[in-house]
């Protein structure tokens, strides 16, 4: 993912910044910068625009230990839950509002590779 600059944002409202992102090679994201009331956004985004390449740097650098983290408090069982929800093939197989054919228990590899932001 390349840095982001200045000129990448554009103001969304009267207190934020906007601008498309690319994480985790999904499409396009929209990255929304709020400083709340803050006098001077343009400002506040000079000013931390390095550390909001940090942090983007970071998320998309470690998708394992954000699917890690998401599987420790039981979002996988949530996934699961959320399937069962869905139009029942078999006894184990759903599919989606999309067609796809879920199969659960969810494998931890399959989470990983179907979590977006």
């Amino acid at each position: 993912m390349k840095d982001k600059i200045i000129k990448d944002f554009y103001e969304n409202d009267y207190f934020s910044y906007e601008s498309d992102c690319d994480l985790w090679n999904d499409e396009k994201i929209s990255l929304l910068i709020d400083f709340g009331e803050v006098s001077n956004k343009s400002e506040m985004l000079m000013k931390y625009i390095d550390k909001i390449n940090e942090i983007l740097k970071w998320i998309d650098e470690h998708k394992k230990n954000v699917t890690d983290f998401l599987i420790e408090k039981q979002c996988l069982e949530l996934a699961e839950e959320w399937v069962s929800t869905c139009e029942a093939i078999d006894e184990n197989t759903y599919k989606n509002q999309s067609g796809e054919l879920i199969t659960i228990p969810i494998k931890e590899d399959d989470f990983f590779n179907a979590i977006y932001i």
